[in-house]
């Protein structure tokens, strides 16, 4: 198309557009909302889709290595003997819950791990602080409503007495999970609860972190693991 043919068809659409504005207008609109539907989903869905690093963050904090124990010889120790020097382990514990209230019994997850060291991201504080010691808890805003408790409160949680709220805390992946956040000491302890799940949480210090798999190194009977990476062999 030559210049003069543009110029007319620009002339004949400017006459068209300036006899049905309305008409115009209305095609316009047309065009532009369903463009603006798909830029606004598109964003909503990339905006409360979390990244992959997120996931990984709250499955595994910091770590580079989760592992479950299993058998008589998984200790800490022996863990600590089967990575290289350097690593640094943390104990994670979570496990079923009963909480008592007037008349019923409510579930809850038991969660003992140290959200400033490796298990950072897992869960956040979003008001007071952290458990200290086994005698007091962080619970999240389903079971502070549960409960009608807050922070200087008291609850009960069968079979572990009525630990003191210190905290409010909040799992970024089920705001309505009803989580009881215990002191970090509870899970170097093995107490018979149904459902428990006790592992440690490891990663090797140093500018690379390597992850490692119990079974690799280890005699004893090796536990299911989950790392950031495939397993890999030292330099």
């Amino acid at each position: 198309m030559n210049p003069t043919s543009t110029r007319a068809v620009v002339r004949i659409a400017r006459r068209n557009i300036g006899r049905s504005r309305w008409r115009s207008l209305l095609i316009s609109l047309l065009v532009m909302l369903p463009v603006a539907a798909m830029l606004g989903a598109a964003t909503i869905v990339q905006t409360v889709t979390p990244t992959p690093e997120r996931s990984v963050t709250h499955q595994m904090g910091e770590a580079d290595l989760l592992v479950y124990p299993a058998g008589s010889g998984a200790t800490g120790d022996a863990l600590r003997a089967a990575l290289p020097a350097g690593s640094r382990v943390e104990p994670v514990r979570i496990a079923e819950g009963r909480l008592v209230l007037p008349g019923m019994e409510a579930s809850v997850t038991l969660r003992s791990m140290d959200l400033g060291g490796l298990a950072m991201g897992m869960l956040e504080i979003v008001d007071g602080r952290p458990p200290r010691n086994p005698g007091e808890v962080a619970i999240s805003a389903s079971v502070a409503s549960l409960a009608a408790a807050g922070i200087g409160h008291s609850i009960t949680l069968k079979g572990l007495g009525s630990p003191t709220v210190v905290g409010l805390v909040e799992d970024q992946f089920d705001l309505k999970a009803r989580v009881v956040l215990q002191d970090v000491s509870v899970g170097r302890r093995r107490p018979r609860l149904r459902g428990r799940q006790t592992g440690w949480s490891g990663c090797r210090l140093g500018r690379t972190s390597r992850a490692w798999t119990w079974g690799q190194t280890s005699r004893d009977r090796a536990a299911p693991s989950s790392s950031r990476r495939p397993a890999a062999q030292p330099r």
